[in-house]
């Protein structure tokens, strides 16, 4: 009995995870530099889009409110830091360009990001960077729409 009640003790604190500063919830993001922006969509240097994020023990789940519906992005913590890392990719939707309407093949969004540990009050900042790349479809008309934005981030719990 003593046994069996260890191991699963043991298997639950496996399958939690670990715990991590962040807090769970809205995040304003801004650029603290623009690294590129061949897209010509950041109208205000700093604006790059909100984002809600979700935590189950190491995985990262960050939907980015790059277009509408949000950008459904996962990753995870890196082994034993506050640094993660979370992918998402949006398939066939609109998206403007330089002033342009694309239809786009895919948007591909990238965020390495370290939780800034001396935040006040503790757990509501994360800083790293941001990739997007904006693929067509491959039609010479499209060819226009590939581009790229770039840039360092902060982002604050609302």
């Amino acid at each position: 009995m003593y046994r069996t009640s260890l191991l699963l003790l043991l298997l639950l604190s496996l399958a939690c995870g670990r715990i991590h500063l962040l807090q769970e919830g809205r995040y304003q993001m801004s650029a603290t530099e623009v690294l590129t922006d061949t897209c010509g969509v950041l109208a205000q240097p700093d604006d790059l889009w909100d984002g809600s994020l979700l935590l189950m023990g190491n995985v990262v789940r960050f939907d980015y409110e790059l277009l509408q519906p949000p950008i459904p992005m996962s990753g995870v913590f890196l082994s034993r830091t506050e640094r993660f890392t979370a992918n998402g990719t949006a398939l066939n939707t609109p998206f403007r360009v330089r002033g342009r309407d694309c239809l786009v093949g895919s948007i591909t969004v990238t965020i390495n990001a370290d939780t800034d540990e001396g935040a006040e009050p503790p757990g509501t900042v994360f800083t790293g960077t941001l990739r997007v790349h904006v693929e067509t479809r491959g039609t010479p008309e499209d060819e226009a729409c590939t581009c790229e934005v770039a840039a360092t981030l902060r982002a604050v719990h609302e």
